[in-house]
């Protein structure tokens, strides 16, 4: 785990923050970089289990579209499904 990793994890800084700040040197489009925020939201009220339903009412995109970004996220690294 690299140093930023840790200093996130022990929420010595912000994921959100860091995330929107740089979300497009890290290689993310404005809509990757909302999924991933909310889906870490999810994560820190403790919802682990991804819904594409539920997380469609909460973003602009169609639920085909959201999916497609989803795969993308998986497919490039940036997320994990367990």
């Amino acid at each position: 785990m690299n140093s930023i990793a840790k200093l996130i994890k022990a929420k010595t800084i912000d994921f959100t923050q860091v995330l929107i700040k740089h979300y497009k040197a890290i290689g993310l489009s404005e809509a990757e970089a909302v999924i991933v925020a909310k889906l870490y939201y999810l994560a820190e009220e403790n919802d682990n289990f991804l819904s594409i339903e539920k997380l469609v009412e909460e973003v602009t995109l169609k639920e085909e579209e959201l999916s497609m970004e989803i795969i993308n996220l998986v497919s490039n690294g940036y997320i994990e499904l367990s």
